[in-house]
């Protein structure tokens, strides 16, 4: 067979998913990841970050919870410090959030973990095979982002 048509062992691809995501959660690569946070926390805190007047609501929507779920998410992050509630400057009916200098401390270690890790990896190819490492991953990423985008709109 050429590769084109090679058969794609859908079982062990799936398990090499889920070992990379487990190795960079915050339980995987000795906890020296996230401190306290759950997988579900860290992305809400770093989805947060990245947005000015972050509404309450979209936490929910962007990690795909209910909002009790989502709920439960934000008092988490609250109550561990690294965000904090404020109304809305353009809608007072609008709860927002912003990260605290504590959150933008757990973010900045938890990157900086993943930098030496990734780097100790890539260390490991030549400049082609990681080039084409990191190009495959970023696009198999926004390609799953973009799956999951369309799932929930059906």
């Amino acid at each position: 067979m050429t590769p084109s048509t090679k058969e794609i062992d859908f079982q062990t691809l799936s398990r090499s998913l889920l070992d990379i995501a487990w190795s960079f959660g915050p339980k995987g690569l000795d906890s020296a990841c996230c401190k306290d946070l759950g997988i579900a926390e860290f992305l809400a805190l770093d989805d947060i970050s990245r947005t000015i007047d972050y509404p309450v609501h979209q936490v929910g929507s962007t990690l795909g919870f209910t909002k009790s779920g989502a709920t439960r998410i934000v008092n988490r992050l609250v109550t561990k410090g690294y965000v904090s509630k404020r109304t809305s400057g353009h809608d007072g009916r609008v709860c927002c959030l912003d990260v605290t200098d504590r959150g933008r401390e757990i973010l900045s270690e938890a990157y900086a973990n993943y930098e030496t890790i990734l780097r100790r990896i890539f260390a490991g190819l030549d400049s082609t095979k990681r080039d084409a490492l990191r190009e495959s991953l970023i696009q198999f990423s926004t390609l799953l982002m973009q799956e999951g985008s369309q799932e929930g709109n059906r």
